[in-house]
């Protein structure tokens, strides 16, 4: 005879498997992903300003010149020069130590050059010197880390380069030929990766490749998966803004958390550079700054700044380091940059300038958010 549940036993019964099922989350990580959110429909989205990909370089460097107090975060000084590195022409899963130097030179001079403009900047030689050599182009080894490794260089290059990309200096020539080059980065991003890296940080990243790539050169449908795939990562989210698929890595659940959060907040500048508001976008009724406030409550669950009993997310001994500067010289939370110049008095951004405060030295540059976070937005 089948049997049927009382609506209270029935009940009972989902909150129970609830429960178990959260427990083998949180402590077996090879428990599978829970099921994904329906694919948001990919729109070309109009870009209205190519050539503009997190700021508009010419009136940064208004800015900067009528406050002079914020010049010195984009590391600007007499007789500047750095390291390039020759180009790397297959990606790697090993060849990000020889790819990261380059990237970081690009942050840097694209920095400086926003607060001391040149007719023609180095970078555009050397961009145009890993374009000739096909750098980036072929992926070799794990498809997963090869892939993620090229969205880590593609976005800081496609977002340093339209800072300097309109120099008197450059010729449409060389502009059509690194636009070319990074077109075929960006290109070699599409291919299929794993269940857990296509929809993780790891697809927020590519995402936001594609979609610098579509604000730099104009390209409506690059513009919109990043778009659509901001949506993507919202519906990811759990009603707490927590981020399931980055919360099952043990203690390194927050530094996860904020690998997806530095790519959000990439994305809804980018879109707000070019008059589309991501920032005021809600999925399943969460948004970013949900997923914002429960980094923060994670961290100070993490530092002991929450009564015992009262911790909201029950993620307990966190990995911090990423609230250091890495020895790369990269800072992994200058996306804070950005949401604290735009939302200075949401809760959140009271918080993370607290915490930046505390801890954090300027200048932040990273690559997730595509370049010196303090350069491009501090606004104090």
């Amino acid at each position: 005879m089948r049997h049927t549940d009382t609506p209270s036993r029935s009940r009972g019964a989902r909150v129970a498997a609830l429960l178990c099922a959260a427990l083998l989350a949180a402590c077996n990580p090879s428990t599978p992903a829970p099921p994904p959110p329906a694919e948001p429909e990919v729109a070309a989205v109009p870009v209205r300003r190519p050539g503009v990909v997190l700021v508009d370089p010419e009136r940064r460097t208004a800015e900067l010149r009528a406050n002079r107090d914020l010049a010195w975060l984009c590391g600007a000084r007499p007789n500047w020069s750095v390291e390039f590195g020759d180009p790397v022409v297959t990606v790697r899963p090993s060849s990000d130590n020889g790819i990261e130097p380059f990237t970081l030179a690009a942050m840097t001079a694209a920095a400086n050059h926003i607060a001391r403009p040149q007719n023609r900047p180095l970078l555009i030689d050397r961009l145009l010197g890993w374009a000739s050599a096909g750098a980036l182009t072929e992926h070799g080894g794990d498809a997963t880390n090869a892939v993620y490794t090229a969205a880590r260089a593609a976005l800081p290059l496609i977002a340093s380069y339209a800072a300097v990309r309109g120099a008197p200096g450059v010729t449409d020539a060389e502009r059509a030929a690194i636009d070319a080059w990074l077109g075929r980065v960006v290109g070699r991003l599409a291919i299929a990766t794993g269940p857990i890296a296509s929809r993780n940080n790891h697809r927020l990243l590519r995402d936001s490749a594609h979609m610098a790539y579509g604000a730099l050169t104009g390209d409506a449908g690059e513009f919109g998966v990043g778009m659509a795939g901001y949506r993507r990562g919202l519906r990811e989210a759990r009603p707490d803004g927590g981020l399931p698929l980055e919360l099952g890595r043990g203690n390194r659940a927050l530094f996860y958390q904020r690998h997806a959060i530095a790519s959000l907040v990439a994305m809804a500048e980018m879109a707000a550079a070019q008059g589309h508001d991501l920032y005021g976008v809600a999925e399943n009724g969460v948004d970013l700054h949900d997923i914002v406030a429960f980094l923060l409550d994670g961290l100070d669950e993490a530092a002991g700044r929450v009564p015992a009993g009262q911790a909201r997310t029950g993620l307990g001994r966190q990995d911090l380091s990423f609230l250091e500067r890495r020895p790369t010289g990269r800072h992994y939370m200058a996306w804070a940059e950005a949401y604290v110049a735009r939302f200075p008095d949401h809760p959140n951004g009271r918080r993370l300038r607290s915490l930046l405060a505390a801890g954090a030295q300027r200048p932040l540059t990273d690559d997730y958010l595509g370049g010196n976070a303090s350069c491009l937005f501090a606004r104090s």
